[in-house]
């Protein structure tokens, strides 16, 4: 994944009805935010599901539905540094 801008998540099917952007907090990043670490999966390993493309853009009702994520630096964020 790039550290900064969009990313096409799932890029539906055309007709689009609706675009769903996730966007993070002041102090996040994409990766950090939309990403839940070290689920256990059914074979008993754990990997980490970046939710809104492992859950999210499968399910069949977001059919006609582009998701996607923006990351960039925030001016906090510069600041902080």
């Amino acid at each position: 994944m790039s550290n900064e801008g969009f990313l096409v998540v799932s890029k539906g099917e055309d007709p689009i009805s609706a675009d769903i952007i996730f966007v993070h907090g002041l102090e996040g990043k994409r990766e950090g935010t939309w990403t839940k670490t070290k689920v256990k999966q059914k074979d008993g390993s754990k990997r980490d599901i970046f939710w809104p493309g492992a859950l999210l853009a499968r399910e069949t009702w977001m059919k006609h539905v582009r998701v996607m994520s923006v990351s960039s630096i925030s001016l906090l964020q510069l600041f902080s540094r």
